[in-house]
């Protein structure tokens, strides 16, 4: 019993250990290992291309952003935070739906037989949305959406890559402006 619990309690001092210079950088880049992509994907890297500006400061656009990715799919704001600078999940597998939408409608994995990838297979998908503060209270959120598809269950286990459709992202911004008060 002695030896079980002093295992138990190196196994934590062991985790701690290793997670510390994890906690102690609160910048840490967001990554994602998908199916399709044989190495680590780094989110920031993709987020230079889609980019939006809003007129408030970070402090008003943070609660506002998590409710309007929350209101799409809870599942997609679980990581990050304020203190990280981005928003979203570096890892989420789902099929099917993305919320109350068809997968088809946030991301284009190609098509076949049975209908549209996104829709048949299973999706493995990393998405950020971050948050940088600019001059004159104003924010700038910079997108990124990456996934892979995989067939359920079938014989052809080859990983598709996914892009995005650009609905995701254009969602959100409307739901955010929407909470920001903005015209449509």
């Amino acid at each position: 019993m002695r030896l079980a619990s002093w295992l138990l309690a190196l196994a934590h001092a062991l985790a701690l250990a290793l997670a510390a210079p994890v906690l102690a950088q609160p910048n840490t880049r967001p990554a994602a290992r998908l199916p399709s992509f044989r190495t680590t994907i780094l989110l920031d890297t993709l987020a230079v291309m889609n980019r939006s500006e809003h007129e408030a400061p970070p402090a008003v656009i943070w609660p506002l952003l998590a409710e309007s990715v929350k209101s799409i799919d809870p599942e997609l704001a679980t990581a990050g935070g304020v203190a990280a600078g981005w928003l979203g999940t570096p890892y989420l597998v789902t099929a099917r739906r993305l919320g109350e939408q068809p997968i088809s409608r946030w991301l284009e994995c190609g098509i076949g037989m049975t209908g549209r990838y996104a829709d048949t297979h299973r999706i493995a998908l990393a998405f950020a949305v971050f948050v940088d503060s600019l001059p004159n209270q104003r924010t700038r959120l910079s997108w990124a959406l990456v996934a892979s598809a995989t067939e359920r269950g079938g014989q052809n286990n080859n990983p598709l890559s996914c892009e995005t459709t650009g609905a995701l992202e254009l969602e959100v911004r409307k739901r955010l402006d929407n909470r920001l008060g903005l015209k449509p």
